[in-house]
């Protein structure tokens, strides 16, 4: 993804990457609560909210000058799509932790998350819910991306950088 904006823009860019695996929204909420991560089975996984912010700002003392933030980028609600509540407040959650971002960086950061492209199933039947809510949000679609079980391999992870870079590169 970085490569391909780098060889269609002038400006530099910075990625920071913090992730937890098999973690909801509920776990990354500002306002996190154990109570709240109990909803999806994540309150031992702590506040991921937090361990973002560190991570942010490590990258910003190492770059050794402020960032200007242009996207948050989301590859989530899989969890969410094992629980009704939680495929409820998808939305909620991700403007939460937007908006939070967004004060905390001094920045007007677009959120961009990548659509589920699995079906409803008996582990995750609140799939279609979760993944109608990604759509009325600034998204980029993962179908067609290849997998190996639920994780996508190297070839579906490049489509996925692919899209996400020409999504920011149009906008």
């Amino acid at each position: 993804m970085l490569h391909r904006i780098a060889l269609n823009s002038t400006d530099r860019w910075v990625l920071v990457k913090y992730c937890r695996g098999g973690t909801s929204s509920y776990a990354w909420r500002p306002d996190w609560t154990r109570e709240l991560a109990d909803i999806t089975n994540d309150a031992d996984k702590g506040n991921l909210y937090l361990e973002t912010i560190k991570a942010i700002r490590a990258a910003e003392k190492s770059h050794g000058r402020p960032i200007i933030w242009s996207y948050i980028l989301a590859i989530n609600g899989e969890r969410e799509s094992r629980f009704r509540q939680a495929a409820d407040d998808y939305t909620k959650n991700m403007t939460k932790i937007r908006n939070a971002l967004n004060r905390n960086l001094h920045a007007s950061a677009t959120l961009i998350v990548l659509t589920l492209d699995l079906q409803d199933s008996n582990a995750r039947p609140w799939t279609s819910l979760v993944r109608n809510q990604q759509e009325q949000m600034t998204h980029v679609h993962a179908s067609g991306c290849q997998r190996i079980g639920i994780h996508y391999d190297a070839q579906g992870l490049a489509r996925i950088g692919n899209r996400f870079s020409q999504h920011i590169l149009a906008n």
